[in-house]
């Protein structure tokens, strides 16, 4: 068989033929499905409208009518004049739909060129943010970044399977037989693959344990790809947490440091999803009955909601403080990824530290007469006094977590003041017919065909001033009017993404940042570089279509919110119902049954899961921004 200098057979590029003419047609059809929201009425009908109306039924209606009223037939004369005066009017509406139709199909093209260009530059802008996060990295870590990216969302083969194992744990051996294993996994026989661990288990073992020292995500990770358990289309990926609570934070405080480059990349992968068709559901509580207590259900979901942004917000604003510093290309000691709260606070502490050392030195310079330092001075001096602002809100987004939990042990009293004054049946869940007592409300999170039109022309411009070509910039290229790729530009465009999907999908609403929290992003691993619009648009339905919908986490969220906020008891029906309808682990609900909390003599005012102690700032960081400040402010240097 004949092969290519690429090393691919004749059957095997005329396959891959197939398959790309297959996915322009399929991408294009997905396109022109969009677009049929305006579709107009062809010009055959708009003629043949005016014909019969100017015709037979104008003559009809004039007969009848003047017959009617008269007693007679209308004299030709006047019937001259309706006919004349139907035909006129007739004339005119004609001309108003051909400027119509022209603004129609202005429009239309318009729309069609900004959903095409939406569609191509969307997953050519995640693979440049992506590319930008690891640049913001020293090498060592970018290479360890890189690994662990692919092995979280990627389908990978046995190649690229060892590639990324060796560059993660920089084992050769554990990376071989990592290959070996995935190579007899992928037909079929598991048992062998899993023989081939067993018998390198303590190397993999030491390998494991050491990686989980330093970065126990990562160690998860590498541990279910040797497993088997990599990522599927049905499945999906997980996504970064609360990385809308960030972004929108972000806004709100007018601080782009608030977010993180992951966080953009998150935002744009849900843009791109929502537009290729994505639904996720949202299941809430909701009460039927009782003014009052459906009232207090309200306060209480809504106390519930905003008690666990609350935790969270502490954990996240810690994030983005880890990658600010990561980002200002400070060395942190060791990889973050997954490290608990007092580990990464340690670290943060220790960059503040190396930070303030190194702004002491090279004010000792200036001061010495090394006036080229100064620049380096006002970066050093802006990364600090910057994670200082992000350590701030840190301790107040703890704080507020004490105030949120009080807020929410009002609402639980509120409402057990109230059923209790009902019979359980008032209050128990509803899972078929029934007045009164507490219901699952489901609502979908979508772009209906004609939002999608919307938010892909208010993205289009935005879009099309970023430079994503991959090739080196020319000076040429540089007086086109492209703005680079940085990471200010990167997150002011995250910005305007996020108000747009705002608008029309509420991602601000606390429901909504559970459930896309909750559902795991598309796997767009099969969208690569350079890829054609429609291709990409035949992929991103495709995928979206594909990966599961999957309430069962969420249904189980609202039974331990049952059972730990209403007090009302889980039984077998409602577990059946939960299990049946959203797919819930019945094991995880016959648990939670069991754990039903008597309503307590004296309320409940501690916190179960204490906040961290957040120590307050050093007196040395401060001291050392001030004197640096007013050094750099004499020489006309600002911060």
């Amino acid at each position: 068989m004949k092969r290519t200098p690429g090393g691919r057979s004749d059957s095997e590029n005329g396959e891959e033929r197939i398959s790309n003419v297959y996915l322009e047609r399929e991408g294009r059809n997905r396109i022109d499905q969009v677009l049929s929201t305006v579709e107009d009425a062809p010009w055959s009908i708009s003629l043949v409208q005016l014909a019969w109306t100017a015709g037979p039924v104008t003559y009809i209606a004039a007969q009848g009518g003047y017959y009617l009223g008269y007693n007679e037939f209308l004299p030709l004369d006047r019937m001259a004049f309706f006919v004349g005066y139907t035909v006129i009017a007739g004339i005119i509406g004609i001309l108003t739909k051909v400027v119509y139709d022209t603004h129609a199909k202005r429009k239309k093209r318009r729309q069609d060129e900004a959903l095409t260009t939406v569609i191509d530059r969307l997953p050519e802008l995640i693979f440049a943010v992506r590319n930008l996060a690891l640049e913001q990295l020293p090498p060592d870590q970018r290479k360890r970044e890189a690994a662990w990216h692919l092995l979280k969302e990627f389908e990978l083969g046995p190649v690229s399977l060892a590639t990324a194992v060796e560059d993660l744990t920089g084992d050769n051996h554990l990376a071989e037989t990592a290959q070996r294993a995935e190579i007899y996994r992928r037909n079929g026989m598991r048992i062998r693959a899993q023989d081939l661990l067993d018998e390198e288990w303590p190397l993999i073992s030491a390998v494991l344990d050491e990686l989980h020292t330093s970065a126990p995500a990562m160690e998860a990770t590498l541990r279910g790809r040797l497993e088997g358990h990599g990522p599927t289309i049905k499945m999906g990926v997980p996504r970064d947490e609360h990385f809308i609570e960030r972004i929108l934070a972000a806004i709100a405080e007018d601080n782009l440091a608030l977010m993180t480059l992951y966080d953009v990349d998150e935002i744009l992968i849900l843009a791109f999803e929502l537009l290729s068709g994505r639904e996720i559901p949202v299941l809430a509580f909701n009460y039927r009955g009782s003014w009052r207590l459906a009232r207090a259900t309200d306060n209480l979901e809504l106390a519930r909601t905003h008690y666990r942004l609350a935790q969270a917000r502490g954990y996240s604003r810690l994030k983005a403080l880890i990658g600010y510093l990561t980002e200002r290309h400070t060395e942190l000691a060791e990889a973050v990824a997954g490290q608990p709260t007092p580990v990464l606070l340690e670290k943060a502490q220790q960059t503040f530290d190396a930070l303030r050392d190194e702004i002491y030195e090279l004010r000792v310079d200036v001061a010495n007469g090394k006036i080229s330092q100064l620049p380096t001075l006002q970066e050093k001096t802006e990364t600090l006094s910057t994670g200082l602002e992000l350590y701030r809100a840190i301790r107040d987004a703890y704080r507020a977590q004490g105030r949120r939990h009080a807020a929410l042990i009002r609402a639980r009293q509120r409402w057990d003041y109230l059923s209790n004054r009902r019979p359980d049946s008032a209050t128990a869940l509803r899972t078929g017919r029934g007045h009164y007592g507490l219901r699952i409300a489901e609502r979908i999170i979508k772009l209906d065909d004609e939002d999608k039109l919307k938010v892909a022309e208010a993205l289009a411009k935005p879009l099309r001033s970023l430079d994503l070509r991959r090739e080196p910039r020319t000076v040429v290229r540089a007086q086109t009017g492209f703005r680079t790729l940085t990471v200010e530009a990167a997150k002011d465009l995250t910005v305007e993404v996020a108000l747009i999907l705002q608008r029309f999908i509420n991602i601000g609403s606390p429901e909504a940042q559970r459930a896309i929290n909750g559902s795991n992003a598309s796997l767009l691993a099969n969208i690569e570089p350079g890829m054609s619009a429609a291709s990409k648009a035949a992929i991103g339905a495709a995928v979206a279509k594909e990966v599961r919908a999957d309430t069962g986490r969420a249904a189980e969220q609202l039974a331990w919110a049952l059972v730990r906020h209403y007090r009302i008891e889980l039984t077998d029906e409602a577990i059946d119902f939960l299990h049946k309808t959203y797919g819930a682990n019945i094991e995880t609900l016959k648990v939670l049954a069991g754990t039903t909390e008597p309503m307590p003599s004296i309320p409940i005012s501690q916190l179960r899961t204490r906040p961290p102690s957040i120590p307050p700032l050093e007196e040395s960081w401060t001291r050392q921004i001030n004197r640096a400040r007013r050094l750099l402010e004499r020489h006309n240097f600002h911060i």
